[in-house]
């Protein structure tokens, strides 16, 4: 009896219609044969319909045995046809059909011996030839797509989780499926780490390992086939929806006896899935299991070999291992790193990292190396390297020594690690220490914790704090720095200073503490937070200067500028006074002419002239108070007076505070008053200082000018000629446009009640009677820059200056080096040829190596002057002459600093004659 599963598509070519209703016949009288016939007439694109159609059986009539369509018939079976060929013919010798049709026919069949058990038995013949060979067919396909997908998972350079979903994308082409879920094995629970198909939307979904279908799964170490889910008892009704499909199939994925997971499979339809394909499906799932722990594997090597490669760079270590007989050095990346070595760096095995070892270290590494090697199991050596980029650094080696039974040292495996961060770190810390120890300003380092009934406890002070206060570190260490507080703490302060290391913020403020002693003393403090490096304050630091002293000189200069203040009010008054008092004395002296025969009303008149004298002396004295009393100008060398007032300006200077001078060279002569520059220099000095109140430098320089028809605007107001430019620049934080206006306005003032508003005004008024210009300039980097220009004295390019000297040879004798170098620069601006000495012994030998010599200038206080004079007497080539402190005589004397003008003119004229200067 035939059977078939499903029905069966048959294709008949027959010319003749009655052949064909009988052929149709007799197949509908075969019991449980399920078919369809198709007939076709005409062998026109036949065979294109037959590869086409999918038949598993062709029923040919006679018109086969023609030769054309014998070799259509022998090409689709050499083609791999899929269909059975069988031959309907009425033709009665099936021998010679059998030779025609040797190749291509799979039987013989005659229309009058045809009946339905001779067709039953031909068709089932047929038929099953044709499902084992598209069952063999689809198996080999199978198997090769299972070594396809093998391949696929080995040669994948996915990672997790990535690497789950491949798996299940390529199951999907194993079987007939609508969704794949893999699902691994985490504890105590399920994790489904990568989907197909339905299954993405449950990747990431968690579960129980419970009594389910995973877990049956799992503990039964096989495979679960669910035909129809709808049915099956064995299906968690959570599973159903979960599985979004009608049948499945459930794989255990296992290594060895490892389990790692479940495989799922699902379709939607019923009865999917055939025993060859669970057998496929088993070998995927083993061959999938397998590769997934080899990953696994390598995934946990990778990622602690990661880690620990992240945690030797994070602490700056590298490995290595060396053998001690062969020579062979071997290193990972980092100790590659520390040395900088590119990759393809070979290390020589006999000097192995010794070219690098810096020179003054290499001796002490190999005896120390040596010795461990031969006597130690570990050792550790710190010392210098030079990389090869030239950098030098410090490395910390160290080493386990192993050794053979004998006892030998056969190799070495150890670390690198760079310390140079750490040693450059100490080594700051411990300069920063040093700086903070050896500085003239108190620090106190206390917790930011406030420690209930002490406060934020102090855990370090340095020398100064000691040497200010009178306790000792022992005294105050553990204890808060409330304890330099007294009755005349400004408790306002101390209010804004608890607020503030509340607030965690920096704070400067002056207030009066308490030494040891119990004397009080006036301090500038400054409280600052000090962070760690994720904003938290840790510690404060607080910074204590001593600004007694500086407030009582500060206190006696403000004092003196009001004086001044109120004498020059008084000159302005006594002014008035004087003009009223000449009135007054001129009409009492008129009535004292005309009352002289009028004793009695000249008594009273002379009693009045007696008030005026004592009024005269009471505005002579006002005027004394004012300095208002004419004060002759002197020709000065604005280089030496700076240089004179140098000790003068130093006690401006403070521990951040610096005083530099930059002075021209060439010697500046200008008509001032002497006072006058020393007052306006420190003014501007004290000025720009206090624009800096954190510290820095203040800079005082000369030069000299030029000042003609191109020059620029800020010389616009000035006369053609020869200026000194004296500069004073701070580094501060420069002024508003309002404050530069206002700067020289009388009693104008940016500092408050700590000012008068008088320093500036002063130095504009002693610029203006110099003849010269005062300007403010604010510098591009920050700053300020008082510039004051004042005329030089120097004869202009007069030819009685310097016309007759140019070819002169001068010895210049004179101890005295201020005004051995003003005079040097005068004969060097005269154009002379000149040599110096401070012996008068010395003229000779000179006179002698650089003859001629036009002439001597002698200091007559210098040694052996005296004799120098007598035998210079004895020679009338060579002129003398002589200066000095005083007149003598009828000799001529100028008072120094020279000007040069009269220089030159004393000079020329002592080229006439022996002169005394």
């Amino acid at each position: 009896m035939y059977t078939s599963k499903r029905p069966r598509q048959f294709l008949q070519v027959e010319i003749r219609a009655a052949r064909a209703d009988e052929l149709k016949t007799i197949l509908s009288s075969v019991p449980y044969l399920a078919f369809s016939l198709e007939n076709v007439t005409s062998y026109e694109d036949v065979w294109d319909k037959i590869r086409c159609g999918g038949y598993d059986l062709v029923f040919f009539d006679d018109r086969v045995s023609d030769p054309k369509e014998l070799e259509r018939l022998r090409r689709y079976r050499l083609e791999g046809g899929g269909s059975q060929v069988v031959l309907l013919t009425d033709f009665s010798d099936l021998d010679f059909l059998r030779s025609m049709f040797s190749f291509g026919v799979s039987d013989y069949l005659r229309y009058e011996t045809l009946t339905p058990e001779v067709l039953e038995r031909t068709v089932r013949h047929c038929t099953q030839v044709m499902d084992s060979s598209i069952k063999s067919f689809e198996y080999s396909k199978k198997i090769d797509n299972l070594l396809s997908f093998q391949s696929k998972l080995n040669s994948s350079e996915l990672g997790f989780p990535e690497f789950y979903d491949f798996i299940a994308d390529n199951i999907r082409d194993l079987c007939d499926c609508q969704s794949v879920l893999v699902e691994i094995l985490k504890e105590d629970r399920f994790v489904c780490a990568g989907g197909s198909g339905n299954g993405t939307r449950f990747s990431g979904f968690e579960f129980q390992y419970k009594n389910d279908l995973s877990s049956g799964v799992i503990e039964s170490r096989s495979t679960i086939r669910i035909e129809d889910f709808e049915t099956d008892p064995r299906l968690n009704r959570d599973q159903t929806k979960l599985a979004t499909g009608r049948s499945g199939v459930a794989l255990p994925l296992y290594f060895l006896d490892r389990p790692l997971g479940v495989l799922k499979i699902f379709s939607s339809e019923a009865y999917t899935f055939s025993k060859d394909d669970v057998k496929i499906l088993e070998l995927a799932s083993s061959i999938t299991g397998g590769i997934l722990y080899e990953r696994g594997l390598l995934a946990e090597l990778k990622e602690k070999n990661l880690s620990i490669t992240e945690t030797q760079t994070i602490a700056k270590i590298g490995n290595w291992s060396l053998n001690l007989e062969t020579g062979n050095f071997v290193c990972a990346e980092n100790t590659r790193r520390i040395f900088g070595l590119e990759q393809s760096y070979e290390f020589d095995p006999e000097k192995r990292e010794d070219p690098f070892v810096f020179v003054l270290d290499r001796d002490r590494v190999e005896k120390l190396r040596k010795y461990y090697i031969k006597n130690s199991e570990c050792y550790e050596i710190e010392y210098r390297i030079v990389n090869k980029e030239g950098g030098t650094f410090r490395v910390a080696e160290r080493a386990r020594v192993y050794r053979n039974r004998e006892g030998k040292a056969v190799r070495l495996e150890g670390t690198f690690q760079d310390l140079t961060g750490l040693r450059n770190s100490e080594e700051s810390l411990k300069f920063l220490k040093t700086g903070v120890e050896m500085s003239e300003d108190a620090y106190i380092v206390s917790e930011s914790v406030w420690t209930q009934g002490i406060g934020r406890k102090i855990i370090y002070v340095n020398e100064a704090f000691v040497k200010l206060t009178g306790y000792k570190r022992d005294e105050v260490l553990g204890k808060s720095a409330t304890l330099l507080q007294g009755p005349k703490s400004d408790p306002r302060i101390v209010e804004r200073i608890q607020a503030s290391l509340g607030l965690m913020t920096s704070l400067k403020e002056e207030i009066v503490i308490y030494d040891k002693a119990g004397r009080d003393l006036l301090v500038d403090i400054g409280i600052y937070p000090i962070r760690d490096e994720f904003g938290s304050v840790t510690h404060f630091i607080s910074i204590i200067r001593d600004i007694s002293e500086k407030r009582v000189h500060e206190n006696k200069l403000r004092q003196s500028q009001k004086m001044e203040a109120v004498g020059q009010l008084a000159g302005g008054i006594a002014h008035d006074f004087n003009n009223l008092l000449n009135v007054i004395l001129g009409n009492l002296e008129i009535l004292q002419v005309n009352l002289k025969t009028q004793p009695e009303l000249l008594r009273w008149v002379r009693s009045a002239l007696d008030a005026i004298q004592k009024g005269v002396d009471l505005n002579r004295r006002l005027l004394s108070f004012a300095r208002e009393q004419p004060v002759n100008p002197e020709t000065l060398d604005v280089n030496y007076l700076i240089r004179e007032f140098v000790p003068i300006l130093s006690k401006a200077r403070t521990e951040n505070h610096r005083i530099e001078y930059d002075l021209s060279p060439i010697p500046m002569l200008c008509s001032l008053e002497r006072g006058g520059l020393e007052n306006a220099l420190l003014n501007l000095v004290i000025n720009s200082k206090d624009a800096m109140p954190e510290g820095g430098v203040v800079r005082i320089r000369t030069e000299f000018l030029k000042v003609g028809p191109s020059s620029n605007f800020f010389f616009a107001d000035l006369e053609e000629g020869s200026y000194c430019l004296l500069t004073v620049t701070d580094g501060g934080s420069g002024m508003s446009e309002e404050t530069r206006h206002r700067l020289f306005e009388p009693f104008y003032t940016t500092k408050g009640g700590k000012g008068t508003g008088l320093g500036l005004p002063m130095v504009y008024s002693f610029v203006k009677r110099s003849k010269g210009k005062i300007e403010i300039l604010f510098e591009p980097e920050g700053g300020t820059t008082f510039a004051i220009l004042i005329p030089v004295i120097l004869g202009g390019d007069d030819p009685t200056v310097f016309g007759c000297a140019r070819s002169e040879k001068v010895i210049l004798v004179s101890d005295d080096a201020v005004y051995s170098e003003i005079a040097s620069a005068f004969l060097k601006r005269m154009g002379c040829k000149f040599w110096t000495t401070g012996d008068a012994a010395r003229i000779f030998p000179l006179i002698e190596e650089n003859s001629p010599i036009t002439c001597v200038m002698l200091d007559a206080s210098v040694p052996n002057a005296d004799l120098a004079i007598e035998r210079l007497s004895e020679n009338p080539s060579v002129r003398l002459i002589r200066f000095g402190k005083e007149n003598c005589g009828k000799s001529i004397s100028i008072p120094r600093p020279y000007c040069i003008s009269e220089f030159s003119k004393l000079f020329q004229n002592g080229l006439r004659s022996h002169v005394t200067v």
